[in-house]
């Protein structure tokens, strides 16, 4: 079965996130995660 995650995310305590990010790829192996698509940042050409 497959499944998708779609994220916006809004980093509000940058070391935790450090953490986060270095237990991610241990979690993606362990269940066969992989990207389709990853991005950086953004800018916003018109409206919100």
């Amino acid at each position: 079965m497959s499944a998708y995650l779609i994220a916006d995310v809004d980093i509000r305590d940058p070391a935790l996130f450090e953490e986060f990010k270095r237990e991610v790829p241990a979690t993606e192996a362990r269940y066969g995660g992989r990207y389709l698509g990853r991005g950086g940042r953004t800018k916003v050409l018109e409206g919100d």
